[in-house]
């Protein structure tokens, strides 16, 4: 009977006779695939694992290098050892090299069965169907196998992947043989949780009791019996870390089922976050109702969908007067006033809780007594956790006194915005470090800085840049002294002009001064600073005068008690003298701070009070004539007047004006010199006199004013005289500085 599952072909060598062809015929007969190979390397050729065996004369292999096919075999799989059938010459017939020959091949061959020729036909069957069942068998045995290995590689992979995963969760995970009581598998994360080596508790299992808790050791105890009783189990407990911290475990542990005995595994959460959080949220629930009984200020309450009350805490009672007991039922609409109700605003507010989730609730309620209570809360929408509405939650406040002082706030704003605005001061509020955070219409428009320009330090940009630091350093001195004061410029917007401003702030309450927002107001100060000055100015310059005419006063007085043979001269000369003085000092009366007395101002007065010329400046002897606007030094009019007086007194009493036919010319202009400097030339001529000579031909005429003009004028005020007693009359020449700090030509 053929093979059902044939187990390779037969591979066929007999190289001589006709051992070939008869095998061949004899096992395809019996449905055996037979193969004839010519040469050992023909053979070698189609060798293959899915050979089922070979049948090979002893001669082929005797007489041939059987390397290649010895390299073959040693290379088969751990599974294949293909049968050899070798055809073998009868003992007594060859010699005994040949059986040594026949003696070596199973070295070669490794299995390999000896047919000694001539043989039956039924034992060449057998023998080679013996074979192939062996080479089936073997094949068997390479299935088994490798159904074997492919099963451990795939418990390996499984058990690979369960090490990955325990050992990337970081949950522990561990297995335990419960027939031993040992640990089979403990994940690295035992010792991130527990801080402890896990080799100890691979050795020895119970040690885990020892990182237990005390009071939590009997709760693991109880769970190893229900291990052992192949239950599960869920428990928690708390675990001693090396460091002394005390962290809180899942534990949850379960049979296994399988045939390797009896086992159980389990998983080990840390969940001491959750116990943190389970106290804290213990911890803030107990605080949440603490607060909802003791805050009598805060009316909460809880109505159902139609908004009937339902839960009614102590602070609400606080704030309505009503009781649990009296008001547990009643609609929340009661709470209202009823020109509320009237407009149904309850309603209203339910429904934009409904549909917001949250609405507001600030207006007037009403009490039990009849009283009405401001409240500013809200209203919160309770839905269960499939969103149908459970209800309403309402917080509110009672600020009926906050509400009273903030009106009562808003008037004395609205007092104090009125009367900032209507007065001519800046007026602005500002922190205490000086950064404002108000400015009056008057700051804005004076300034041209807007309010968003002025806030905080922006403010700044109007003042000054010669004033900003000394403003900021007042502002931190008066921290200490409870007062700011600086005067400083402020820039005019309407033309770009910095004028002086006078300002003050104090904080609205002094016993918190370093919170308090600080109310101050610039005045314009400058006319009155500028009047100031030039009052300073006057008084110096009435002191400085004053010395100055006491002097010339003395002075004179000396001259002209040492020109006079007589009192009644002295008189005479020094009345008119004083006169000539007081002209002047009235001239400087009559001018404004700043100004200046000018050349023909002087001269003009000087003629005129003599009655030389009149007020127009005309006079039949007297022909005055130069520029307008002259501006001389206020030093040196004093003294230029006094030369002047001596001159023309001189001339009324002895030359050009003494007599109807003399003249008097007065010319002064206006000269340039090298050193860039300009001077007044003043020339004084006369004509028309007789002037008498002495014995030798010399004027006779010399006197106070002559020495005047040489010496005093050149002496006093840098000026360049030239005096000359002419037969005809006087000639002099005065060349004198004037003012340069202004245009010294106001007409010309």
């Amino acid at each position: 009977m053929p093979d059902s599952q044939p187990a390779g072909p037969v591979l066929i060598l007999t190289p001589t006779g006709r051992d070939a062809p008869c095998a061949q015929h004899l096992l395809t007969r019996e449905g055996i695939d037979c193969r004839v190979c010519r040469s050992l390397d023909a053979l070698c050729d189609v060798l293959d694992d899915a050979t089922g065996t070979v049948l090979v004369a002893d001669e082929a292999l005797t007489r041939a290098d059987t390397a290649r096919l010895t390299a073959h075999l040693s290379n088969q799989e751990p599974w294949s050892d293909l049968p050899f059938v070798v055809l073998t010459q009868p003992i007594s017939g060859p010699s005994a090299h040949r059986s040594l020959a026949e003696a070596h091949l199973p070295e070669v061959l490794g299995n390999v069965m000896f047919l000694e020729r001539p043989l039956y036909a039924l034992t060449l069957v057998s023998a080679v169907r013996a074979a192939l069942r062996a080479r089936r068998r073997q094949r068997q045995v390479r299935s088994h196998l490798a159904e074997r290995i492919e099963a451990a590689e795939r418990l390996a992979a499984s058990e690979e992947r369960m090490r990955m995963l325990a050992e990337s969760i970081e949950d522990v995970f561990y297995m335990i043989d419960l027939e031993r009581g040992a640990l089979l598998y403990l994940s690295p994360a035992y010792e991130r949780v527990w801080g402890r080596p896990a080799a100890d508790l691979l050795v020895d299992r119970a040690s885990v009791v020892d990182t237990l808790h005390p009071d939590d050791r009997a709760t693991l105890l109880r769970a190893w019996e229900a291990q052992e009783c192949g239950k599960p189990a869920v428990l928690e407990y708390r675990i001693l870390r090396p460091d002394g911290s005390v962290r809180w475990v899942l534990d949850r542990t379960f049979p296994v089922a399988g045939a390797s005995g009896r086992r159980a595994a389990g998983i080990v959460s840390d969940i001491t976050d959750r116990k943190r959080a389970e106290a804290a949220l213990r911890e803030g629930e107990e605080r949440l109702r603490l607060i909802v009984e003791n805050a009598r200020d805060y009316a909460i309450l809880i109505t159902d969908p139609q908004d009937i009350i339902t839960a009614w805490f102590p602070g609400a009672a606080a704030v309505f007067g009503w009781s649990a007991d009296e008001i547990i039922g009643k609609p929340g609409s009661i709470l209202f006033t009823p020109e509320d109700r009237a407009t149904g605003d309850p309603e209203k507010e339910t429904n934009v809780a409904c549909t917001e989730g949250i609405a507001p609730n600030v207006r007037w309620h009403l009490r039990k007594d009849g009283g009405r209570v401001f409240l500013d809360g809200q209203i919160v929408a309770l839905r269960h956790p499939d969103g149908t509405l459970r209800g309403f939650l309402k917080i509110s406040q009672d600020v009926t006194e906050r509400r009273a002082a903030q009106e009562q706030l808003a008037r004395s704003e609205a007092l104090f915005r009125t009367l900032a605005t209507g007065v001519q001061q800046l007026v602005f509020l500002s922190r205490p470090d000086g950064s404002r955070t108000w400015g009056s219409p008057q700051w804005i428009e004076f300034t041209g800085l807007s309010l968003e320009e002025s806030v905080g330090f922006g403010w700044l940009a109007a003042i000054h840049p010669d004033d900003r630091e000394q403003t900021r350093q007042h502002w931190a001195a008066a921290q200490t002294s409870d007062d700011y004061y600086v005067e400083h410029r402020v820039r005019r917007a309407s033309d770009g002009a910095y004028r002086w401003h006078q300002t003050r702030a104090r904080p609205f309450d002094p016993n918190s001064k370093a919170t308090s927002e600080w109310v101050g107001a610039s005045t314009d100060v400058h006319d009155l600073r500028e009047l100031q000055e030039q009052q300073a100015v006057l008084v110096a310059e009435l002191q400085h005068r004053t010395r100055n005419l006491v002097g010339v006063v003395r002075s004179l007085a000396d001259r002209t008690l040492a020109d006079s043979p007589s009192l009644d001269q002295f008189q005479d000369r020094f009345r008119d003298r004083l006169a000539a003085l007081a002209r002047v000092q009235g001239l400087f009366s009559r001018k404004e701070a700043g100004q200046k007395v000018t050349f023909d101002e002087l001269i003009r007065m000087e003629l005129t009070g003599l009655g030389a010329i009149d007020q127009e400046g005309h006079g039949p002897q007297v022909t005055v004539d130069g520029p307008k606007g002259v501006r001389l030094r206020s030093a040196m009019v004093q003294t230029l007047a006094l030369a002047l007086h001596e001159l023309a007194t001189n001339a009324v009493k002895y030359g050009a004006l003494a007599r109807p036919e003399g003249r008097l010319r007065v010319h002064w202009g206006l000269i340039d010199r090298g050193d860039n400097e300009r001077r007044l030339r003043v020339e004084w001529q006369e004509s028309g006199v007789v002037v008498p000579l002495g014995q030798g031909g010399e004027p006779l005429r010399q006197g106070y004013g002559r020495e005047l003009i040489e010496r005093a004028l050149p002496y006093q005020l840098g000026a360049e005289t030239q005096y000359e007693l002419r037969p005809d009359g006087v000639r002099c020449t005065i060349t004198l500085p004037i003012s340069t700090r202004h245009k010294e030509i106001a007409d010309a």
